[in-house]
């Protein structure tokens, strides 16, 4: 329950409980306050939705702390990824040279076998 919600909850618990407490005598008194023992309940009710939201807030810490280094992991192996792409590239077109200049020596022995023939 959020700030807005306890305000509700407090809110329409006095409207509930307005008037409703008894005076000395045992009676209904028609006071327009509210009662000791309404006001003990709805702030106990209150403690207890604080109590609950902080232990909410602490598992989200946690898990944001861990989802925090998850997410450095990911990137450290991005890198590497990247890195390892990089040398592949390298390679891939180093051996593209080599295969053009197979090529163009293939062509230029296929041209003077035909004209020695």
């Amino acid at each position: 329950m959020d700030t807005a919600g306890f305000l509700v909850l407090l809110l329409s618990s006095s409207f509930l409980f307005e008037g409703n407490c008894l005076d000395d005598s045992g009676q209904k008194s028609e006071s327009s306050e509210l009662c000791p023992s309404d006001i003990d309940s709805v702030l106990r009710q209150m403690s207890a939705a604080l109590s609950a939201q902080q232990v909410e807030i602490r598992h989200l810490q946690e898990e944001n702390k861990h989802l925090q280094e998850e997410n450095q992991g990911n990137k450290v192996e991005i890198n590497h990824l990247q890195e390892e792409t990089q040398a592949t590239r390298t390679v891939v077109d180093s051996l593209q040279t080599e295969v053009d200049s197979l090529q163009n020596n293939d062509k230029g022995l296929l041209i003077l076998s035909v004209v020695q023939t």
